[in-house]
């Protein structure tokens, strides 16, 4: 019975089982299609969050070739901006030098002005300005010439000696002045222009420089000798000749012209004027030695 029991075949299914069976296996088919739609949408969107991805790289990249776009543009216009500060304080520095440099022009053409035939302004670097002449020229007659009074005061009388040597220092004034004279006609005529707006610092300058030049021609001898040539020719007697030959008497020359050189370079030039020389003067027997002025 067990045997025949197990090799019994199960009997066909029923309409209704087979029925039931298939929409089991629709079910189970439906819900299998239906397990893979989440995982579809899953890839569509896992696809659409590359995309935004990828958009916004690129629009941090084109933000990002912007801002160093524009940063190159800074740094150009820094860079252009710097030359031009560097222009213009070059251009500032030229205008405030061409300024300094016309002040000071100013201030020379000015200072020259004032100075110019102005008795009235002195330099009191200048060892020798007209106070310091009227110094010297009274020491000339302090010293020099009493030594040369004595030499003249042993063959001639008092007065007469007195003359010579009063002749003697006036008549090397009007030598120098003449000298002087004489060479700046020459520099105004070859070399100074009126109509030119410089021409009066020019004529100062020259000014300057002729009595810085006769300074150091005071220290040579030519001037001196030439003088003395010239009173030789005017003294024809031996006797004078010998008296004017004479230590002391050479060295009273030499003074005076030295002297009278930086009286007539100076400007204005130092006059000395001899009242015998101009008019007579009531109640004065004869003039000694000469009145000074510092300016004409």
């Amino acid at each position: 019975m067990s045997g025949q029991a197990r090799s019994r075949r199960r009997p066909p299914p029923s309409d209704d089982e087979q029925g039931r069976e298939r929409n089991d296996g629709g079910e189970c088919q439906s819900a299998s299609h239906g397990s893979h739609s989440p995982a579809r949408k899953k890839r569509k969107r896992s696809k659409s969050d590359d995309e935004q991805t990828d958009d916004l790289l690129d629009n941090l990249r084109s933000e990002l070739q912007k801002s160093e776009e524009e940063r190159r543009n800074s740094s150009t216009r820094m860079e252009k901006a710097h030359k031009t500060i560097e222009q213009l304080q070059q251009e500032l520095n030229a205008t405030k030098s061409e300024k300094e440099d016309a002040l000071r022009r100013l201030s020379a053409l000015m200072s020259t002005k004032l100075r110019d035939n102005n008795p009235n302004i002195a330099d009191r670097s200048d060892h020798f300005r007209p106070t310091k002449l009227a110094e010297m020229f009274s020491e000339l007659y302090d010293n020099e010439w009493t030594d040369a009074f004595d030499v003249f005061n042993n063959d001639f009388s008092e007065r007469q000696s007195i003359t010579i040597l009063l002749d003697i220092v006036m008549d090397v004034y009007e030598f120098c002045k003449d000298e002087m004279d004489r060479t700046w006609r020459v520099v105004s005529t070859w070399f100074l222009n009126e109509a030119l707006p410089n021409s009066q610092q020019l004529a100062k300058s020259l000014k300057d420089s002729r009595k810085t030049l006769v300074q150091g021609m005071t220290e040579d001898m030519s001037q001196v000798v030439l003088y003395i040539e010239r009173l030789y020719s005017m003294s024809g007697k031996r006797k004078m000749q010998d008296l004017i030959s004479s230590d002391k008497t050479i060295e009273y020359i030499t003074q005076c012209v030295k002297l009278c050189l930086l009286m007539c370079a100076n400007d204005p030039p130092v006059v000395i004027v001899c009242a015998e020389y101009t008019k007579r003067v009531p109640y004065l027997e004869y003039v000694v030695w000469p009145v000074m002025y510092l300016h004409q």
